[in-house]
């Protein structure tokens, strides 16, 4: 080692594993995972309900869903997602 680097507090972590473990938490609490699955509409319902509304498109055909939250994993395509 010809160098280091130390900064009280902080630590290092896998990044492969920092999602995972988003994801789990996220499903233990009740969330919906839907992979393989785009969005191809999204709108935002204010008001009382404050709500998304959302057109889903995979193998298994097109769907009309509402969340109270979406969490946006477009990787690369994440401006793809914006546009929305």
């Amino acid at each position: 080692v010809t160098g280091a680097l130390y900064v009280p507090g902080e630590v290092v972590v896998d990044p492969w594993l920092v999602p995972i473990a988003y994801a789990r938490h996220a499903h233990e609490n009740g969330a919906s995972i839907r992979r393989g699955t785009e969005v191809t509409t999204a709108s935002w319902m204010g008001g009382l309900l404050r709500r998304w509304a959302l057109t889903l498109s995979s193998d298994a055909g097109r769907e009309e869903a509402e969340a109270r939250v979406v969490v946006a994993c477009g990787g690369l395509r994440g401006d793809q997602l914006e546009g929305l």
